[in-house]
């Protein structure tokens, strides 16, 4: 499968350049629909589940997370091992680098993140790490859209923090606020040290799709990377560049993101599930006084 649509929009100076000077750059509808609705498909074939012993997503308050890409998506890994992804990032770390976090996740309305930095070690320690981050849409985006403080990666490490207030951002550089709605396929490449969020929006009728990629220099250490193994053909297990992009042999000490539990689930959510368990334990009760001819017969119909 193609997984752009012009691969001359990906001009690696330009990329570059752009970066350096504004922190940034945007490309409208650089991946192929295709390509896209694949993920997509990856990813609801794995929704959220209880219980079940196979990769699945968390709920993060108003957001759902699926960290684990790399185990249910064969696309996703050649997006992430393709020729001009690789030859790209060895062109701009100049030597390794590494894949610190990998996310696809759906934003939902009330959803208020702060304005933040990306340069940062476990948890919420600031870090002065060099480091990209790539976003690409996976349904149109016109509210929640992706916000970032143009050419803040100059110096926002200045500051020794990772996290800003509203009324800071308001105050010091609201000016320099840019927006990136954009269609599904849209690329956006941001340095980690700029400071940006995804706007709050109200629509409860809307959900924001995106999957999140964040590449740095520090290969020493990082989230745990799990990895289908069957994706793995000889040529990449003896690239040692692309070892190190994953982190093969490398410590992996980061806390996982989102920090999930019961206390993060929705309510709507609970409330859901707890309805599947009654029922399901209201079944067990009532198939005990069955012989087991009518057992079966409610089994399948309950199947059905």
């Amino acid at each position: 499968m193609e997984i752009c649509n012009n691969l001359e929009d990906f001009d690696q100076d330009t990329i570059k350049t752009k970066l350096e000077s504004d922190g940034y750059i945007v490309l409208n509808k650089f991946l192929k629909e295709e390509f896209v609705s694949t993920i997509l498909n990856d990813v609801e074939s794995n929704k959220f589940s209880i219980n079940a012993n196979v990769p699945t997503g968390v709920y993060a308050h108003r957001q759902y997370y699926f960290v684990d890409l790399l185990t249910i998506s064969k696309h996703f890994f050649n997006f992430i091992t393709s020729n001009f992804l690789t030859s790209f990032l060895k062109n701009y770390f100049s030597e390794k680098c590494r894949i610190k976090a990998i996310r696809y996740y759906e934003t939902f309305a009330h959803h208020n993140m702060q304005w933040h930095t990306d340069n940062k070690k476990s948890g919420k320690e600031f870090a002065n790490i060099d480091g990209l981050i790539f976003i690409f849409y996976c349904v149109d985006v016109n509210e929640g859209q992706f916000q970032y403080i143009k050419g803040s990666h100059k110096w926002s490490s200045k500051n020794n923090i990772n996290d800003y207030s509203d009324n800071w951002i308001n105050k010091n550089c609201r000016d320099e606020i840019v927006d990136f709605k954009g269609s599904a396929g849209t690329l956006i490449i941001y340095d980690a040290k700029g400071i940006h969020r995804a706007k709050p929006f109200q629509n409860s009728k809307y959900v924001r799709k995106s999957v999140f990629i964040q590449f740095d220099n520090n290969i020493d250490d990082g989230t745990p990377i799990y990895l289908n193994t069957s994706y793995l053909g000889k040529e990449l297990i003896e690239d040692k560049w692309l070892l190190d992009l994953f982190g093969f042999g490398k410590k992996s000490d980061y806390k996982p993101f989102p920090e999930s539990g019961p206390k993060t689930l929705p309510f709507i959510k609970y409330i859901s599930y707890l309805n599947i368990i009654l029922k399901g334990m209201i079944i067990r009760v009532f198939l005990k006084y069955l012989n087991f001819e009518q057992a079966d017969r409610i089994k399948k119909f309950f199947k059905k």
